[in-house]
């Protein structure tokens, strides 16, 4: 499966997300660092925290890291925004899956 983007809202802002998937795995990128995962277990997709995800190459995320004068909202890993992050992965994947 290739990269795709996702987009979510958070904090009254719509906001782009890049997805990494690898094998069983998907890397959630924000603004070039990494903000987290998902796992897919069976047909269940659990959150990966930053710290365990396996980075080949990413940061993890830190606010204004790459650019202070780009347009970045700071993004909280709150419980909506992670169900919003995983609805939208599980969209993307049923979509791309085979029937």
């Amino acid at each position: 499966m290739q990269p795709f983007n996702i987009k979510i809202k958070t904090v009254g802002q719509e906001i782009t997300l890049t997805v990494l998937p690898q094998d069983d795995e998907y890397k959630i990128i924000y603004f070039g660092g990494i903000i987290g995962g998902l796992r897919q277990e069976n047909d269940e997709l659990h959150f990966i925290k930053p710290e365990d995800v396996i980075p080949g190459g990413l940061p993890l995320y830190k606010y204004k890291q790459a650019d202070s004068t780009a347009a970045e909202e700071e993004i909280k890993l709150t419980k909506e925004v992670l169900l919003a992050i995983k609805n939208e992965v599980k969209s993307v994947i049923s979509l791309q899956s085979p029937t």
